[in-house]
């Protein structure tokens, strides 16, 4: 990872919280941030637990100046939740539904829906 690293490539923690994912790995691994399984999104901002521990998250991020990235946001209200806790990025339906490549392409392509509202 260092190699891509030294070239420009972020890289970021996919699924962090579950699996895998361990705070062994925030230790060890050359990485920029840490994407927070949707599992977590899902249950805010209604269960406590989880809550606490997407704050957790945010906090040692934060510490270790590591991005934050959320995935499978679907709701406004999980939107606010994420902002409040120092999220940086997010993905979901919230956004946009997954795309079939054309479909994508055609998203960055001039005078797309896209380009109309990033500028």
């Amino acid at each position: 990872m260092a190699p891509l690293n030294a070239i420009g490539v972020s890289i970021i923690l996919d699924d962090f919280g579950t699996g895998y994912s361990s705070f062994d790995l925030v230790r060890w691994l050359p990485i920029q941030g840490l994407k927070i399984d949707g599992a977590f999104v899902a249950a805010l901002p209604f269960n406590r637990k989880t809550g606490a521990i997407v704050h957790a998250v945010a906090h040692l991020a934060t510490t270790l100046d590591l991005s934050l990235v959320a995935e499978g946001i679907e709701s406004e209200v999980q939107l606010e939740f994420l902002r409040q806790a120092r999220f940086e990025l997010g993905q979901g339906y919230l956004f946009n539904p997954p795309q079939a490549g054309d479909a994508l392409l055609q998203m960055f392509r001039p005078n797309s829906r896209l380009q109309r509202d990033v500028a």
